[in-house]
């Protein structure tokens, strides 16, 4: 009787183990989430660019109002180039994204870039907000934030619409 005890409780404890702790699973990991960046750009018009998530197959989509957008609100373009992506979502796993607030002040009136994020989860029913501003002279993680957006709208740009805003988002981002 007391072995039995023993192996049951070993059994037990071994399929506990195994299983994966989905509450820190890791961003690259989440079967579908929803990731949002509203760019506002000193002197152009504002635009989203949003990272979807479903059923494990990654989207970017452009929402761009008042430019050639327009008429695509709800186009999502597969992401085909993975390869900044997957890093993005390495490093925001690393910032724990689902908590993170920028550690730089709000109060810039150097900066040239308004951004509002956000990020949802539905999966634990995650939801995180920030916003912080930007000047092509900062550094810090909410600037590694912004350049891997930019290059990864860089590598997916499927027309010169999305093209065009890359090239805008990278200007303000890093003064180019």
């Amino acid at each position: 009787m007391k072995y039995n005890i023993l192996i049951l409780t070993l059994f037990l404890s071994s399929f506990a183990d195994a299983q994966p702790n989905r509450e820190k699973l890791a961003l690259m990991d989440e079967e579908a989430f929803n990731m949002s960046f509203n760019f506002q750009l000193q002197g152009s018009p504002n635009f989203t660019v949003t990272f979807i998530r479903k059923d494990k197959i990654d989207y970017i989509q452009i929402t761009d109002i008042n430019d050639c957008h327009a008429n695509n609100l709800n186009r999502d373009t597969p992401i085909s180039d993975l390869y900044i992506y997957e890093q993005f979502l390495n490093y925001l796993q690393d910032l724990n994204i689902t908590t993170y607030q920028p550690s730089s002040g709000n109060a810039n009136n150097e900066a040239t870039l308004n951004v509002q994020a956000s990020l949802s989860i539905s999966r634990t029913w995650t939801i995180n907000a920030f916003m912080f501003q930007h000047h092509p002279d900062n550094t810090g993680e909410e600037a590694q934030i912004l350049t891997f957006v930019s290059d990864i709208l860089t590598d997916n740009a499927v027309d010169d619409c999305s093209r065009d805003l890359a090239k805008k988002l990278a200007i303000h981002i890093k003064g180019e």
